[in-house]
Order: structure tokens, then C-alpha cells, then sequence
């Protein structure tokens, strides 16, 4: 299940991505925006649980300042949209392995932290995605603990079985459209410069 939920998310940020470039410039930007890392975030996990927030949405009641945005201020804007988060430590990746994924973890960056969601933990290894730069990684353990302030946010709602496979049915379904509007934009282009 842990692979299944880590091609979603990757199909899910390729789906969003590719959206949000269409979207006024300002959306965009904040996607990227590495100050943006805990809205972003935060979008991702509700994404991956199938709640429908938005992320403009979510900046707007958490605006990130030259820091970025507290696991406070993530908590009350989740709540606020009705996916009501908690926040909690951890000191080990013990407890990690226990609790149900995925969850929004704060890790220390150049610089004052980033957010990310934990995907699944492996017996060598940390599932994570990275909103801000579309990337899906598989980190060391020892890696991650070194880089984790220990501080998550859990929906407090767990994803059931049955969820997860209609959202992979969901994600499978976008990346088909993907495929097929890259492919006839591609046909289009070509068609275009021959003219």
C-alpha cells in the first residue's frame, strides 16, 4: 500500500502542477514558493485524504511571512477548512513506523525548516513527498531523524483501504489525461510548423 499511496501522490503533484501552470501567475508562484512549504504540504495531505481544499484558500488563512507558516497556524487553517489535523512530537522512528500515513513532518533545511508529507516508513527507509519541488523521495533513516524536528501533523481521520484504492483509481484516470493532452498538444505543435 505504502508504494501504492507514493505513485499516487507522485501522479496527484504531476496532475497539480501541470493545473496550477495554467492558473493565474500568482498561484503558480506560490507553489514554488519555499514559504509555501506548510500550505503546500498541507494541500498535498488533504489531496491524498480526497479533501477538497484549496490551496490559495489555505494561504489565505495562513499567510506564510519571511519564515514560512508554524505547525500552529497549518493546524488551525486545516480545522478552519474542516480537515481537522493534530499536532504532535516524536523522538524515534518507531513511533513513525506505528502511526497511520501519510502525516505533514517538519525537517530542518538551510533555512528555519521545511514541510513535507511522510508517506510511508520502510525498514531502511522514509517515504516523503515534497510539494514544493514535485519530487517523491526515499530517505535514509538515519537521514530523516537527523533532519526531522519531530514535529508531525496526523489528519485525525485515517484513511481507510477502500479510500485508498478509489484514490489511486482517481490518480490513474489523471495520468491517462495527462498523457493524452500532452500527446495531442504535441500532434498540434507538429501539425502547426508544417503548416
Amino acid at each position: 500500500m505504502k508504494r501504492k499511496l507514493a505513485f499516487f501522490a507522485c501522479a496527484m503533484l504531476a496532475c497539480d502542477a501541470y493545473a496550477l501552470e495554467s492558473q493565474p501567475p500568482q498561484s503558480a508562484q506560490r507553489w514554488r514558493d519555499e514559504r509555501c512549504c506548510g500550505p503546500v504540504s498541507l494541500y498535498v495531505l488533504a489531496k491524498l485524504a480526497d479533501q477538497p481544499l484549496d490551496l490559495e484558500e489555505i494561504i489565505r488563512i495562513a499567510p506564510p511571512s519571511d519564515k514560512g507558516v508554524s505547525l500552529r497556524q497549518l493546524e488551525k487553517a486545516s480545522d478552519q477548512l474542516g480537515f481537522p489535523v493534530t499536532a504532535i512530537t516524536f523522538s524515534d522512528i518507531g513511533f513513525l513506523r506505528s502511526l497511520t500515513l501519510p502525516a505533514i513532518a517538519h525537517v530542518s533545511s538551510a533555512r528555519d525548516g521545511h514541510y513535507v508529507v511522510v508517506l510511508g516508513v520502510e525498514a531502511e527507509s522514509v517515504i516523503v513527498a515534497d510539494g514544493i519541488h514535485c519530487q517523491i523521495t526515499r530517505q535514509p533513516v538515519e537521514d530523516f531523524q537527523r533532519l526531522a524536528s519531530g514535529h508531525l501533523l496526523v489528519p485525525d481521520k485515517a484513511l481507510t483501504e477502500a479510500e485508498c484504492r478509489r484514490i489511486l483509481y482517481v490518480a490513474f484516470v489523471c495520468l491517462i489525461a495527462l498523457t493524452v493532452f500532452d500527446l495531442v498538444g504535441h500532434y498540434v505543435l507538429i501539425a502547426e510548423r508544417q503548416s
